[in-house]
């Protein structure tokens, strides 16, 4: 299992794909919130999970252990203003289904 997870940081860390990662629809992840009804408190790293989740089913990686093993390795070694930009998503998330 600790090959699949470093290979599974290594895809996510590649160029192409970790600049994916920093692109998310606020707008349509808030219908997705609103339609279903889960308002939970939404966090920088649940969006970052989320991405993370979202590009491992493209690879068809869905070992939610190897996810979140590879998340909590990449989240931890984020700088501050990466992990600022999902910070700011939350806030844009939270005021929209706050509303």
């Amino acid at each position: 299992m600790m090959v699949q997870i470093e290979n599974f940081i290594i895809y996510i860390q590649s160029q192409m794909v970790f600049q994916r990662i920093f692109n998310l629809n606020i707008s349509l992840y808030a219908q997705i919130l609103l339609r279903t009804n889960k308002r939970k408190h939404i966090t920088a790293y649940d969006l970052f999970r989320k991405r993370i989740i979202e590009e491992g089913h493209l690879i068809n990686v869905t070992d939610r252990k190897i996810i979140n093993l590879s998340t909590n390795k990449i989240w931890i070694n984020l700088s501050p203003a990466e992990k600022g930009v999902f910070h700011n998503y939350a806030i844009q998330l939270r005021s929209i289904i706050e509303c």
